[in-house]
């Protein structure tokens, strides 16, 4: 028991300075865009906006979308996940949070800014990580909204 609490505790300190470096999510999603394994997607209002009039929706919330952001991986990768998690507990409100059987998927949102709030979405999976965050001045309720988009003409 102690020799494993010693493994966790020397774990965690060598991994602070790596979680410490990344300040914001911007700064997370730079510094995995480009690596090899991780798949970096970023939407600009054009291309929502595109989405918007392909599936026909009619809704305010595309247009007050800045950026849609997605960071992901097929494997695990805890020193992403711990990082992401840091950053959405220091800078995030807690909307809900699943955990089961070795799943998390977590649902923060940053609203420090009047015109432009941030929500960000953490899944972890057993053999993938993704991270999404989406900028914009929009209602919570408004995000499932954006679920549409991705889902029309799919079956």
């Amino acid at each position: 028991m102690m020799k494993r609490l010693s493994v966790i505790i020397v774990s965690l300190l060598l991994a602070l300075p790596i979680l410490a470096q990344y300040g914001n999510t911007d700064q997370l999603f730079a510094a995995y865009s480009g690596r090899e394994g991780y798949k970096t997607v970023v939407m600009g209002r054009k291309m929502i906006a595109m989405m918007q009039k392909e599936c026909g929706e009619k809704t305010n919330v595309i247009e007050n979308i800045r950026q849609i952001s997605i960071l992901s991986t097929e494997h695990s990768d805890s020193l992403l996940l711990n990082a992401a998690i840091q950053l959405a507990t220091q800078d995030y409100e807690l909307i809900s949070m699943t955990n089961e059987n070795a799943e998390m998927t977590g649902f923060y949102i940053n609203e420090a800014l009047s015109d432009e709030k941030r929500f960000l979405m953490i899944a972890h999976r057993e053999d993938e990580e993704v991270i999404m965050e989406i900028i914009g001045d929009f209602k919570i309720t408004d995000i499932s909204k954006l679920s549409k988009l991705g889902s029309s003409g799919k079956e």
